[in-house]
């Protein structure tokens, strides 16, 4: 992990869970992103995780295991992180997290969630490490220079690392400068299931015109 240069920085990806049960409330995830944990020795400098009950955001601002003096946790959820409400299983979501001093938020598909901070950032930035970092597994074995897959029923897609926070216009705008304008859902529905499972994901029926 190497160092930003402002007070501000975000990371943003798309993710889609194929199989929810793999990580359940309250503190099981997938990992988006993470970078230099040792196991019991060292915590990461950035990590940050997803799941059907919301996401998880942890920053180390140094290596002082396990007093741990400068390490952040922080829940995002839509109602809580024991209810999943917050990502929809077989749907791609976008995920946003941004951090500017000691002020942190997070968002779904451009929208701000609610969140359960373990503490209070202090503003600093993460530690600088030249352990590993990783994508879509965390980034850590004895040595902190080697990865291990989590288990990972979920995909993930187009990652972003930004030297600096972004505003919510901002991440609204990405968010829908991005999202497909339609999405197949598989399955067998009467019109008012559909319409109902459609709104429930925030969108609308789109009838379509074919020809055999």
């Amino acid at each position: 992990q190497r160092s930003f240069t402002g007070t501000g920085w975000s990371i943003s990806g798309w993710v889609r869970i194929d199989d929810i049960s793999a990580a359940l409330p309250a503190n099981s995830y997938f990992t988006l992103y993470d970078t230099g944990e040792i196991p019991n020795v060292q915590q990461s400098a950035i990590s940050i995780r997803y799941a059907g009950h919301g996401l998880n955001l942890q920053i180390t601002g140094a290596d002082d295991y396990p007093t741990n003096s400068q390490y952040f946790d922080e829940k995002f959820f839509v109602t809580s992180d024991l209810v999943s409400d917050t990502l929809l299983e077989g749907q791609w979501h976008h995920i946003f997290v941004n951090v500017e001093g000691n002020q942190t938020s997070a968002y779904v598909d451009g929208q701000e969630l609610n969140s359960n901070a373990g503490g209070t950032w202090d503003g600093q930035l993460p530690k600088i490490t030249d352990r590993a970092a990783a994508i879509g597994m965390r980034a850590a074995l004895s040595d902190g220079n080697s990865t291990y897959a989590e288990p990972n029923n979920s995909r993930i897609h187009d990652v972003r690392i930004y030297d600096r926070s972004l505003s919510a216009a901002e991440v609204s705008a990405l968010y829908y400068s991005e999202v497909p304008e339609f999405q197949v859902i598989e399955g067998s529905f009467t019109w008012q299931e559909a319409k109902a499972d459609a709104e429930a994901r925030g969108g609308r029926l789109a009838g379509l015109n074919t020809q055999a």
